[in-house]
């Protein structure tokens, strides 16, 4: 067993160097997304998926994933991603939180 004593200067390094070892280890896509919140393209949910971007589209044709769309991308969330994987189904959205109320024209 081994003993070392650090001072508090000493540890902060060990902890910062530690950090960014984790960080550092962590793909891109997949830091990005956690840090900020920001959605996966199709490559990037491949590749957090583990999987070929033919297979995401083989699991959008099939329904078990649904895209957001933001003109003529597929994004996906990281929670969506996450709730894939646990064998979640996707929620349907509901088409009238999009549809403004406007009044009948006369």
């Amino acid at each position: 067993m081994i003993i070392l004593q650090l001072d508090s200067e000493q540890l902060s390094v060990l902890l910062q160097n530690a950090v960014r070892t984790v960080i550092d280890d962590i793909p891109r896509s997949e830091a990005l997304s956690k840090i900020s919140g920001k959605p996966f393209r199709m490559r990037d949910a491949a590749d957090y998926l583990g999987v070929s971007t033919q297979t995401v589209y083989n699991y959008i044709a099939s329904g078990k994933i649904r895209p957001k769309k933001a003109g003529k991308f597929n994004l996906f969330y990281q929670t969506d991603l996450d709730a894939f994987i646990k064998g979640e189904k996707p929620e349907k959205e509901d088409p009238s939180q999009f549809i403004k109320n406007k009044k009948p024209r006369l």
